[in-house]
């Protein structure tokens, strides 16, 4: 990220200071996340004179922008083409927040996330520094890692991630005696079988991501072709051996066996044919920002009954609620998804449609899925981050997708470049939520946005300053 900030001697001290108060902060709130992702997240303060509460992550946010414009008044960089960018930017996002809030109240600010989350990237980078990952650090972050594994619930999506910031930091250790203590440490207490019970999309989240990193590293690896052999076959054997053993076979049936989901689709298309003939929707005047965890209204809404002729040429797949849950879950992001680009086509909104107006999908609704959620909320999510980015924000979204896809396109090629296994790593963890990107609601929600957009920026400055810059650095290559 070009936007750098020299320093002097005589401010060496007060940057220094800046930039570790930032780090902390960014570090603690996504602890906060990692720990108890929603309930964190939730926690808010409510001012009489404003329409909606102001979440923990925007009030951490609030203080790490203050100390990056301090941090910017003492440094006092030269201004460039990226700080007009910048500027442009963030007057798009507040515009469109501004408009939709007008128009459509508070849930403007729900989509407004979407784009100033983004901004966590530029702390990430501008207050990551090498000498805060000293010995200390190291030792307490591999330790609390080592806890919260053994003894603490903690957000599931967060495993792959924090256990490559565990390899990482272990392998930054200095003293060779210690880091074999903490690799030993990590491999007691890590949780296997926690990989495997999780969702389909995090599992192929990452297996498409040590499909990446896996043969890169060998590559760099300095070994016999016997010993490289011997790592795939091992690490290949863990993988069949954990899903095999954990994984919901259901959910596994799922990915060989295409036919079934078709089945689905077209029974379900045939309803969606006979219901749109009288389909009026739900008029929902009460929208809501988001949805405290467990509470769950009423749900008043007559379902739709069909010609038994409907179902004559339809198998019974569904042995299982969760293989029910299984091929329903697909079937039910495909059903958003087609429209939302019917939507988007039929209007062919340049910049998106407006912050705050609700994503209705006559589909879903048509089908009765997710009655509890659209019907309560007044909107249902898009389980597609990319997708809704572009919904939202038009041209603008496309062209930031594009511009994000080269910045992690270009760290790979750096750290390819650099032959460095940490910045492979690295860009493994962005790898796979980028993928989980393609599923779930990642760049919307805070718990799953914030530490993204940070570690990303982190990234960007760590193969910027230790790798192109040649700063010295405590982390190995």
């Amino acid at each position: 990220m070009p936007i750098a900030f020299p320093q002097k001697n005589n401010e060496f001290h007060i940057d220094r200071t800046l930039d570790y108060l930032g780090m902390y902060l960014l570090l603690l709130c996504s602890l906060g996340y990692f720990l108890n992702a929603r309930r964190f997240a939730e926690l808010h303060i409510q001012f009489s004179f404003l329409d909606f509460p102001i979440f923990i992550g925007e009030i951490i946010l609030f203080f790490c922008f203050f100390l990056l414009t301090a941090k910017y008044y003492v440094s006092k960089p030269p201004w460039n083409h990226w700080h007009a960018i910048l500027f442009l930017y963030i007057i798009f996002v507040v515009m469109k927040a501004l408009i939709g809030y007008q128009k459509w109240g508070p849930l403007a600010l729900r989509d407004a996330a979407l784009m100033y989350y983004p901004l966590c990237a530029l702390l990430g980078y501008s207050f990551y520094r090498q000498d805060f990952f000293d010995k200390k650090t190291i030792l307490v972050g591999v330790g609390a890692l080592s806890i919260i594994f053994q003894f603490f619930w903690f957000y599931e999506y967060f495993l792959f991630t924090t256990t490559i910031l565990a390899v990482l930091l272990i392998r930054a250790y200095p003293e060779k005696k210690v880091r074999w203590l903490l690799w030993l440490l990590l491999i007691l207490v890590m949780p296997y079988e926690k990989f495997f019970k999780g969702s389909r999309t995090m599992l192929v989240g990452m297996v498409i991501s040590i499909l990446f990193c896996l043969p890169v590293i060998l590559y760099f690896a300095v070994w016999k072709l016997r010993y490289k052999v011997l790592t795939v076959l091992l690490v290949g054997l863990v993988v069949m051996v954990g899903i095999r053993r954990y994984f919901d076979r259901d959910k596994l049936r799922f990915f060989f066996d295409v036919d079934s989901l078709n089945q689905l689709l077209m029974i379900q298309q045939r309803e969606l044919d006979y219901r749109k003939q009288t389909f009026v929707p739900i008029e929902i005047t009460n929208l809501r920002l988001y949805n405290p965890e467990g509470v769950m209204e009423p749900v008043k809404y007559k379902t739709m009954e069909y010609p038994d002729e409907f179902y004559k040429d339809f198998k019974n797949i569904f042995s299982s609620p969760s293989l029910d849950s299984a091929y329903g879950n697909i079937a039910f992001r495909l059903h958003i998804w087609r429209d939302m680009i019917d939507q988007f086509l039929q209007f062919k909104p340049f910049w998106g449609f407006d912050f705050g107006k609700p994503l209705r999908s006559p589909r879903i609704e048509m089908l009765g899925l997710a009655v509890s959620e659209w019907l309560r909320d007044g909107w249902i999510g898009a389980h597609n981050s990319f997708l809704y980015m572009i919904y939202k924000t038009g041209a603008i979204g496309g062209l930031f997708i594009l511009v994000l896809l080269g910045m992690i396109t270009d760290l790979i090629r750096k750290s390819l470049k650099a032959k460095s296994v940490t910045g492979i790593l690295l860009c493994a963890i962005l790898i796979f939520w980028i993928v989980v990107a393609n599923f779930l609601l990642i760049f919307e929600l805070p718990y799953n946005a914030i530490p993204f957009w940070t570690l990303l920026g982190m990234a960007l400055a760590y193969l910027q300053k230790s790798i192109v810059q040649n700063v010295p650095s405590l982390t190995p290559t």
